[in-house]
């Protein structure tokens, strides 16, 4: 099965992948039939996630300019690294920008999201968990910079990636936590020598 979920990356072009990678750290869409009726409206699974919403796919339809390099083969690739005589698989992925969550956090937030998913991460990627300083990114699917209209900026804020991990270690897992925070507590960086990739395991 690996071999087949490899083989099936390696013929994906950039944006296909950027679709996968964003469609499994995008909360489905829901869809309300009556009242008290709803239901996620799920299309079969693929590799790269365990269920893909047919409407939260439509999101990722606008045609508008993407935070990424379509051009650029480096900006999303497969790689691995050997541990303990396994192979690990890893994304490495490069935006045009990103945010960064400002600390120090809100001590509820840490409590409840920070604290235990940080063991988590620490227990599954072998990082200690004592040392480690978490930082929260939010990897946005449209460049927001081209967006002008309400609509436009409204379909980009359903479009967003959230990671939790460590610049230090530069390992990191999609988390889907992130957006509770309200915007102003962002920090907007720009990327444009792609001197930051991410590592998403």
């Amino acid at each position: 099965m690996l071999s087949v979920k490899l083989k099936l990356f390696e013929i994906m072009d950039t944006k296909d992948k950027l679709n996968l990678l964003f469609l499994a750290g995008c909360e489905p869409v829901t869809l309300t039939l009556a009242a008290s009726v709803s239901y996620v409206d799920h299309i079969l699974p693929t590799f790269a996630t365990s269920t893909i919403s047919k409407s939260t796919y439509n999101l990722f339809a606008p045609d508008y300019p993407l935070n990424f390099d379509l051009v650029n083969k480096s900006t999303i690739t497969l790689r691995h690294h050997a541990r303990d005589a396994h192979l690990y698989y890893f994304l490495q992925l490069t935006p045009k920008k990103y945010y960064v969550l400002r600390k120090p956090y809100d001590g509820h937030f840490t409590q409840k999201y920070v604290e235990p998913k940080k063991k988590r991460l620490c227990n599954g990627l072998h990082l200690d968990e004592g040392s480690l300083a978490i930082d929260i990114v939010c990897l946005t699917y449209f460049d927001e910079n081209t967006l002008e209209s309400c609509t436009e900026r409204a379909a980009s804020d359903n479009c967003k990636l959230w990671l939790f991990g460590s610049f230090g270690e530069n390992k990191w897992v999609i988390s889907m936590e992130g957006h509770i925070s309200p915007f102003e507590q962002w920090d907007h960086h720009d990327n444009d020598d792609n001197g930051t990739v991410f590592n998403i395991y």
